[in-house]
C-alpha cells in the first residue's frame, strides 16, 4: 500500500467525511488500473493502519463501493473489483437450483435502484429473482426490481414481467441495456451449478412505459457459453 498516495487525499480538516474521501480515492485507483482483475484490495485493517483512520472508516468506504457495484466481497478471501474472483478460487460445479421463481421480497430501494428508477430515497420496491432455462438446467439468473406502486400485490409467479406490465396497461415502449462480461459470484455459481469464477454475460436493463416512467430495473446473468445476441440498429427519421 502506498501510504502517501492515499493519505494526501484524506484531508481531516475538510467537510467531506473521511470514508467518502477514502472511497473516492479507492475508486480513482480502480479507474487508473491500480487494482485489476484478481487483485485483492487492501483489507480494512491495512487501510486503517496505513492511513491512520478507524476500522469503521475503512469498512464504510469499502461497503459504499460494494453497494455501488464497484467492488465485490469474496468470503474468506477479500474484496475485489466487481465481476472478478481471485485466481484459484474457482471450485467444482455443483448441482444447480431448479429453474423458476426463487424469491419475492419487499424492501427499501437501494441507492442504485433510486437512481435507475427515479425514486425517492424512502421508496419501497419489490425484488423478484428467477432462474431461466429448461428443467434442471438453468441458463440465466434474472433479478428484477419493481417500484411497489406498480406491483402492490403478489402476482402469479408463472407470469413474466413483460406480460404482467402489459396486463396492467403499462406497456413498455423503451428499454435501455448495458451488456458486459463478469465472473460468477459464489451464490450465482451455486444457483447455476457451475464453479465460482465461471464466465457470465450480464445484461442490465431499465424498462420504461409510454409515459416515460421507469417500470423495472433488471439484471440478467447468462452462462457465457449459452448467450447468443443479434442486434439490429435503426436510425429514426426526423419528425
Amino acid at each position: 500500500m502506498d501510504k502517501s498516495g492515499l493519505a494526501m487525499a484524506l484531508m481531516r480538516s475538510a467537510h467531506t467525511p473521511l470514508y467518502l474521501q477514502l472511497a473516492s480515492k479507492l475508486h480513482d485507483g480502480l479507474q487508473h488500473g491500480r487494482w485489476t482483475v484478481n487483485d485483492a484490495l487492501p483489507s480494512e485493517r491495512m487501510l486503517s493502519d496505513a492511513l491512520s483512520v478507524s476500522r469503521d472508516t475503512a469498512r464504510k468506504a469499502l461497503a459504499l463501493l460494494c453497494a455501488r457495484g464497484v467492488l465485490t466481497r469474496v468470503r474468506g478471501s477479500g474484496t475485489y473489483p466487481a465481476g472478478t474472483v481471485p485466481l484459484g478460487d474457482a471450485g467444482p460445479a455443483r448441482e444447480p437450483a431448479k429453474p423458476g421463481w426463487q424469491s419475492r421480497e419487499l424492501g427499501r430501494a437501494s441507492a442504485e435502484e433510486v437512481l435507475a428508477l427515479g425514486l425517492s430515497p424512502e421508496a419501497e420496491v419489490v425484488r423478484c429473482t428467477s432462474l431461466r432455462g429448461p428443467a434442471a438446467e438453468p441458463l440465466a439468473i434474472v433479478s428484477s426490481v419493481v417500484p411497489l406502486r406498480y406491483m402492490p400485490q403478489p402476482v402469479d409467479w408463472h407470469v413474466d414481467m413483460g406480460s404482467y406490465f402489459e396486463a396492467q396497461g403499462w406497456t413498455d415502449t423503451r428499454v435501455l441495456q448495458r451488456v458486459r462480461a463478469v465472473c460468477a459470484t459464489p451464490e450465482q455459481a451455486r444457483q447455476l451449478g457451475v464453479g465460482p469464477g465461471t464466465a457470465l454475460l450480464q445484461v442490465k436493463q431499465v424498462r420504461y412505459a409510454r409515459q416515460g416512467q421507469a417500470l423495472e430495473l433488471c439484471h440478467t446473468h447468462w452462462l457465457g457459453a449459452q448467450a447468443d445476441y443479434c442486434v439490429e440498429l435503426r436510425r429514426t427519421p426526423p419528425i
